[in-house]
C-alpha cells in the first residue's frame, strides 16, 4: 500500500461526530435519534422542522461542533503515522458555511494539534470527494463510506474501509471486493500500514 500520502476521512474515523450530533439534538431539541445508524438516516419528528441537512447546518454552527472528541485510539494512530514521515491530509465533507468550516478546523487543532499537512473541507455529500480524489497524488484513503472507498480506488488510490456499527450493511461489499477493512483508524494503522512498511 502507498502510505506516503494518507487521506483521512474525519467523521467517525478521526472524530466522534455522530455521537456529538446526537447529544446536540437531545440537549437542544429533546430529540432522541438512533445512534446505530448514520445521521443521514435519522428519523426526525414531523413537527420538529428538522431533517438531516437542517440539523447538520444547526449543529455545525454551535460549540458542540468545536468540542467533538477523538475516536478512541485516533490520536495514537495519527502519531504513529506521523512518525513514519507520511503526509497526512484530512478530507471532510461538511459545509460551505464559514462558521462551520472554522469550527471544524478549530476542533481538529484542539484535538490533534498541528499534525496535518492539509485539511480539505468540502460541501456536504460524498460525491464531492470523487472530484478531490482525482486531483490528489496517489496515496491511501481511509474512510467509513464504502462509496468514498470505491471512488478512491477508481482514481488509483489504495484504500482501507473502516467498519462500524452504522455501516454494517457495507462490510460484506468491502470483503467481496477484497477491500481491506479495519474496525478503527488505530487498527488500520497497526494491521495494514505499519506492518507493511
Amino acid at each position: 500500500m502507498n502510505w506516503r500520502n494518507v487521506y483521512l476521512d474525519c467523521d467517525e474515523v478521526l472524530l466522534q461526530t455522530a455521537q456529538t450530533h446526537a447529544l446536540f439534538l437531545q440537549q437542544e431539541y429533546n430529540i432522541i435519534v438512533d445512534k446505530n445508524v448514520y445521521p443521514s438516516h435519522w428519523v426526525f419528528p414531523a413537527n420538529s422542522g428538522l431533517d438531516f441537512n437542517k440539523s447538520t447546518e444547526l449543529f455545525t454552527q454551535t460549540h458542540y461542533f468545536v468540542e467533538v472528541p477523538a475516536v478512541s485510539g485516533a490520536k495514537t494512530a495519527i502519531q504513529k503515522l506521523k512518525n513514519t514521515g507520511a503526509s497526512l491530509s484530512v478530507i471532510s465533507s461538511i459545509s460551505t458555511n464559514s462558521v462551520a468550516r472554522n469550527n471544524r478546523l478549530q476542533n481538529l487543532q484542539n484535538v490533534f494539534g498541528d499534525v496535518f499537512d492539509d485539511i480539505i473541507l468540502l460541501p456536504l455529500g460524498w460525491a464531492n470527494k470523487l472530484i478531490q480524489y482525482k486531483k490528489l497524488p496517489k496515496g491511501i484513503v481511509i474512510d467509513d463510506s464504502i462509496f468514498n472507498i470505491q471512488d478512491a480506488i477508481s482514481c488509483g488510490h489504495d484504500a482501507v474501509f473502516i467498519s462500524l456499527l452504522q455501516n454494517k450493511e457495507h462490510i460484506a461489499i468491502a470483503r467481496d471486493l477484497l477491500i481491506p477493512t479495519a474496525n478503527s483508524l488505530l487498527e488500520c494503522v497497526d494491521n495494514h500500514m505499519i506492518k507493511q512498511r
